[in-house]
């Protein structure tokens, strides 16, 4: 009995001591759950207002919205993720497949395979349709300048439809040059070496034949030998025009120019067949390719079918190799650091019926002749020649249009209709149309040797030196130019340190300018061009500089690029004058001279 009591009360005290524990600890929890409580009643005091149950709500929505706005910027970053990623596949896919039409290509160029063979024009009318519209504007251009009949547009000819794409995928990057990657050689126009390739051909004698038959039949081999010398030099004659044609043919090509050029140095079939591939090598010149195939007939011809389709395939579609992401890169970083050139305004081109007076008979010499007499304070002076001296017949002159501007209009001198053996042949009617080399060498020579105008012009010097060989019966090109002012002397200024903080010019800038203007078809600023930007804040384009300057009549664009480049000129002496007149007056003496030739 004892010992069932002391258990029972033993359980007792366990179970109590049990309470006990677990009050002092529910007691506990809530006295560190009334701290917290207080100190964020305690932050809310802090601002004068206890929280409410309608701020909390409000709170918890806020929460709630910034938790949804931040899942959603996740999910559209990992769309964008998805997208590049596409994007990248897309393009890597894209590159495969240019690999290995590049490398079927040089397959088949290896194996020298022939061509598959050519669809039937007749019954691919879609294609005929597809191609008069590539050139359709360029014989409607043509049809203006050289008088010819309208064409059908439709082109629907054996010749000239049987070209399909889709049969010559291999051939599609074939003759794929970019602008800025011809070789410097290529270009040249100077005078290259060649090697006379002739063979002398001698026969031996027997020596059972008598003598005097042996010495008969040497100086007929002496005759013959001098006969094939003759040859062989006429031929090395030939062959090296041909090839400084050629040269010249790769610079005009190069600079978008053919169209200029084609019906003049078209002498023969090679020289044809040398053009439509060479314009097949660039893409701004894929339509003059096609073009002059047409009009040569030479689409079927063996020797330059292949660059002919490959134009026709890339007019078609429209599609240009990408480059690297590398030299995007770089392209991009020059467009960056060449901004501050892009921005500049191009110079104000100039009105051919108001400000330019071409000058190409008599009529037109008196307008100009009054013009000349009543400016007094300053002119521009400016010669358009030839790219070259070509050995062709009928060669056009050297020199072909002499620029003289005033303050109000720019008079062009047609050099071709200046000269003094044509009024000998020709009648009387036509001689009264004509200039009068008298007069136009008084005129000139009178405004030459006027000290109280200031002539302006750029390295005038050697243009004078030309005019003088291509008219030695004029004096006004033998006299002195006074008070001439050398536009290179101020380029050359420029280039020294004090004409760099002079002009504010931007060295680093400047070289950026060079590179990108080196991957482009002009390669580099002329001297004219970097004076204008400099000094009168303007891009001036020298596009027009390698152009066909003999055709007749001149294009608009030739017409205002001549007018302007002389114009320019005015304008750039008032602007030193007005912002720059202690440097002009500091360097009057080296700028401003008297010019003569030697």
């Amino acid at each position: 009995m004892m010992n069932m009591n002391g258990g029972i009360n033993q359980c007792i005290m366990v179970n109590n001591s049990n309470c006990n524990t677990a009050w002092s600890n529910s007691r506990s929890n809530n006295t560190h759950r009334n701290t917290n409580d207080d100190n964020h009643h305690h932050q809310y005091r802090q601002y004068g207002a206890e929280p409410t149950a309608t701020q909390t709500r409000s709170n918890q929505m806020q929460w709630l919205h910034q938790l949804q706005q931040l899942q959603h910027l996740q999910q559209l970053k990992q769309l964008q993720q998805i997208q590049q990623a596409y994007q990248h596949m897309q393009y890597m896919q894209q590159m495969q497949q240019q690999q290995q039409q590049h490398n079927m290509q040089k397959q088949h160029m290896q194996s020298q395979s022939p061509l598959p063979p050519l669809p039937d024009p007749r019954h691919d009318h879609n294609f005929v349709m597809r191609q008069s519209n590539l050139v359709c504007a360029d014989e409607q251009k043509d049809a203006l300048t050289e008088g010819e009949a309208e064409e059908n547009t439709t082109v629907a000819t054996e010749s000239w439809s049987w070209l399909d794409t889709a049969d010559y995928g291999p051939y599609e990057l074939n003759y794929e040059l970019d602008e800025e990657s011809v070789d410097e050689d290529e270009i040249d126009i100077g005078d290259e070496d060649f090697e006379d390739d002739s063979e002398n051909e001698n026969e031996n004698e027997n020596e059972n034949e008598h003598k005097d038959d042996k010495d008969e039949n040497d100086g007929g081999n002496d005759e013959s030998n001098d006969g094939d010398n003759d040859t062989d030099e006429a031929s090395a004659i030939e062959s090296r025009s041909y090839s400084k044609m050629k040269s010249c043919l790769r610079w005009i090509i190069f600079n978008d120019h053919i169209d200029d050029y084609a019906n003049m140095l078209a002498i023969d079939d090679d020289i044809k067949i040398f053009i439509i591939n060479q314009c097949s090598k660039h893409s701004s010149t894929h339509r003059a390719c096609i073009k002059w195939s047409k009009k040569w007939n030479l689409i079927n011809n063996k020797k330059c079918r292949k660059a002919v389709h490959v134009a026709m395939s890339h007019s078609m579609s429209n599609h240009k190799v990408n480059r690297s992401s590398s030299n995007n890169g770089y392209h991009a970083q020059l467009t960056r650091d060449c901004s501050a050139y892009d921005n500049l305004p191009a110079c104000a081109a100039l009105d051919v019926f108001e400000d330019i007076v071409f000058v190409n008979n008599a009529s037109t010499f008196e307008v100009a002749k009054q013009i000349l007499s009543a400016e007094k304070h300053v002119i521009g002076l400016d010669l358009e020649y030839m790219i070259a001296r070509f050995s062709i017949h009928s060669a056009p002159k050297y020199c072909q249009i002499l620029q003289v501007a005033t303050s109000t209009k720019t008079v062009l001198f047609d050099l071709e209709t200046i000269d003094d053996k044509q009024s000998v042949s020709a009648s009387a009617a036509a001689a009264a149309e004509m200039i009068d080399v008298a007069d136009f060498d008084e005129l000139l020579h009178r405004i030459f040797g006027d000290s109280s105008v200031v002539k302006v012009g750029m390295a005038f010097r050697g243009d004078l030196t030309l005019l003088s060989k291509q008219y030695p019966w004029c004096k006004c090109f033998r006299s002195c130019v006074r008070n001439y002012f050398e536009l290179h002397e101020l380029l050359m200024f420029m280039r020294t340190k004090m004409g760099i903080s002079v002009f504010g010019i931007n060295e680093q800038q400047e070289t950026m300018i060079k590179k990108k203007l080196s991957l482009t078809s002009t390669k580099r600023e002329g001297g004219l061009a970097t004076i204008v930007r400099h000094i009168l804040q303007q891009r001036l384009s020298k596009r027009e500089q390698l152009s066909n300057w003999s055709r007749r009549p001149l294009r608009i664009a030739q017409l205002q690029y001549a007018a302007l480049d002389a114009k320019i000129e005015i304008e750039i002496y008032h602007k030193l004058v007005v912002e720059y007149s202690p440097l002009l007056e500091s360097h009057k003496k080296q700028w401003c001279v008297d010019l003569m030739i030697t």
